[in-house]
This record gives C-alpha cells, structure tokens and sequence, in this order.
C-alpha cells in the first residue's frame, strides 16, 4: 500500500469522531385562547378552560402573573440601558446580545437593576462575561429598582482601574474582595473620572 491509497481509504474505525447532537432549542410558547370554537373534547374546547391560554406545542397552561413580571423585568432592564447610555454619552448595545449593554470609548459597562444588591463574587462573575480589551475598562453597573441612574454604583477590577488611572484614588472610592479585589464607585463619579478623560 502507498501513501497515497492510505490518503484515499477511510479511516479505521477506532479513530473515527463523534457526532454529537446538537441539543433543540427550547420552542417560543405560541398561546391559544380555550373558547367555543374548538372541540369539547380537545385540549382547547373544554367549558372549564374558556378564555385562558394554552401553548399548542407543549401544552403549558398561561400564568398571566409570571407573564406580567417578566415583561415588567424585560422592559425594566432596557429603560436601565438606555438611560445609562444617555447619562454617559455612550452607545446602548444592549440588542447585539453580547455582556455588555453600553459602551463608548474606554469602557465597557454591564447594567443590572436589582432589588438585592449582588456580592461581590457574582459582580466579579459579571465582569468576567465581559470580553476584555486593553483599550477599555469593563464594569458593572448595579442600581435599585427605583433608583435614580445618577445614584448607582459601578464596580470595576482594581487592576484594571489601576492600569487607566494609577494608585491615586480621590475619595469616594471603595474596595471589596470577591474573586479579585473590586472598585466600588457612584456612576457620576465614574463618569466624571473615567469618561471625563476619555472623550
């Protein structure tokens, strides 16, 4: 046998590869109104179910209250990233699906607004989502429900602050330790220390 016949033959068998299977993507519910119109026998036609929601694919009742609090977050979060991006001049990104919901020149900023404010370990695991170039500063931005965008605070790594900014801290600066030693800061502060020198 050349090398060229064992080029052309197929493989032996112990040193084929695996296919896996990619695993199927969750489906988008698609409701259906129970109502006369429908059989009495069938999923939708029964007198009892009248006027409440059904998904034609896998059956799930409707919970209008689980329904209304994830519209309520939805819409929540992407007021946050728009108001943030105006407050600091920066673009809102949020609609690319990547880690991070606004950017501008020199930083990078993940928005949360949550009622329980998060440890520092999972702030740490947010910043990590976010894809680090050297030309800018990754951050998390955390504020109240109600709160006013001006009144949040923004934690960034102190290494990576150090790297923009140098040792010199002004007061109101604050350290904590999660997985890394965090920056913690109010957003007016950081617009007027980060953003300020990088117009």
């Amino acid at each position: 046998m050349t090398d060229l016949d064992a080029m052309l033959l197929p493989p032996p068998p112990d040193s084929a590869q695996t296919i896996v299977a990619p695993t199927p993507r969750r489906h988008r519910h698609d409701w259906v109104r129970c109502g006369p119109d429908y059989e009495p026998e069938s999923y939708y036609g029964h007198p009892e179910d009248f006027g409440r929601d059904r998904c034609h694919i896998c059956l799930l009742w409707r919970d209008p209250a689980r329904s209304r609090r994830g519209r309520t977050s939805r819409n929540r979060g992407n007021r946050t990233s728009r108001d943030l991006a105006a407050y600091l001049g920066g673009r809102n990104v949020e609609a690319l699906k990547v880690p991070w919901d606004v950017e501008g020149p020199g930083y990078r900023i993940q928005s949360k607004r949550l009622a329980d404010r998060p440890s520092a370990s999972e702030r740490a695991r947010l910043l990590e989502a976010i894809d680090h170039r050297a030309d800018d500063l990754r951050a998390v931005y955390i504020a109240a429900p109600r709160q006013r965008i001006a009144s949040g605070t923004v934690s960034a790594y102190l290494a990576d602050w150090v790297a923009w900014h140098g040792w010199d801290a002004p007061p109101g600066l604050s350290v904590v330790r999660g997985s890394g030693w965090l920056l913690e800061l109010s957003l007016s502060l950081f617009r007027d220390l980060h953003i300020g020198r990088n117009p």
